[in-house]
């Protein structure tokens, strides 16, 4: 019987030990790449963050929720602009052109199912997929609110696959998008040109405005109308170290931040959201 109690003693030990290294790993994954982004002399031997072969399409900014922190902006700045098919038919050929096979697309927005080419944007990238690239993984991404969008959702072909949300209100715990970097001390010297982990989580940013480091960076410049996106898919890795340079000190995700429920905004935001609010940026089309 004694030996069984301290067995069990044994465990709940062991069990608080590691919770505790848990929680001080998570720190270390957290504080380490902040350490090296904020320190321009130790971030000068790092390399930026790369997209590896992943490709986010921002199909539209429209959305029927419009989330506090949507780090889309399409509460904060909201725009009806939608991607068109003959966009996604010239970045398949581009593809083709540079050779370039994608290990996944990804379809999103503001809530995709509100895009009126939809099925036509699909059925491309289907096609891209069967003459082409086999491998690539396509998926669909929805928040799956509403009628208009568990309609469309229904009739989504079932060789793509559906990442649903689910979301039901405005209030989510979200990192604060638009706390800038630049507005904070902390960051006055930080080295911009790395980018950040959302580069390698979400891959290259497509937009109807051109390729962006990633899908927030175009966000981003819509509403700061810098006028940034790229064009066609030649030397991109060398042209987004500058995009980076310029965008990532107005990102909230560069920062080291808590999830909240509430919106917060930085000086920087304030400016550039009374601005788009007044007089919405032109940007070139791709």
């Amino acid at each position: 019987m004694n030996s069984i109690k301290e067995m069990i003693k044994r465990i709940r030990f062991l069990h608080r030990v590691y919770k505790i290294l848990r929680g001080k790993i998570r720190r270390v994954k957290l504080i380490y790449p902040l350490f090296i982004k904020v320190n321009p002399p130790i971030s000068y031997f790092v390399k930026p963050y790369q997209a590896n072969k992943k490709i986010t399409l921002e199909i539209t900014y429209d959305c029927n929720i419009k989330c506090y922190n949507c780090n889309r902006l399409c509460r904060q700045a909201p725009s009806k602009t939608c991607m068109s098919a003959e966009q996604v038919e010239r970045f398949i050929n581009e593809s083709n052109r540079y050779s370039i096979i994608w290990n996944e697309i990804n379809v999103c927005g503001g809530e995709s199912t509100l895009n009126y080419e939809l099925f036509d944007i699909l059925n491309l990238l289907l096609l891209y997929r069967k003459k082409h690239s086999s491998k690539t993984t396509i998926t669909l991404y929805t928040n799956g609110f509403g009628k208009a969008a568990k309609t469309a959702l229904k009739k989504i072909p079932s060789n793509i696959r559906i990442s649903n949300s689910l979301k039901t209100k405005q209030v989510y715990k979200f990192h604060p998008v638009n706390i800038a970097p630049i507005d904070s001390f902390f960051y006055k010297y930080a080295d911009f040109s790395l980018g950040c982990p959302m580069i390698t989580i979400c891959g290259i940013g497509l937009t109807p405005y051109g390729y962006y480091p990633c899908p927030m960076a175009g966000s981003i410049d819509r509403v700061f109308g810098f006028n940034l996106g790229k064009k066609n898919l030649s030397n991109l890795d060398e042209s987004f170290v500058n995009v980076n340079k310029k965008l990532c000190q107005y990102c909230g995700a560069f920062r080291f931040s808590r999830l909240t429920k509430k919106e917060k905004i930085s000086l920087s935001w304030e400016k550039a959201l009374y601005n788009y609010n007044e007089n919405v940026p032109v940007l070139d089309l791709y």
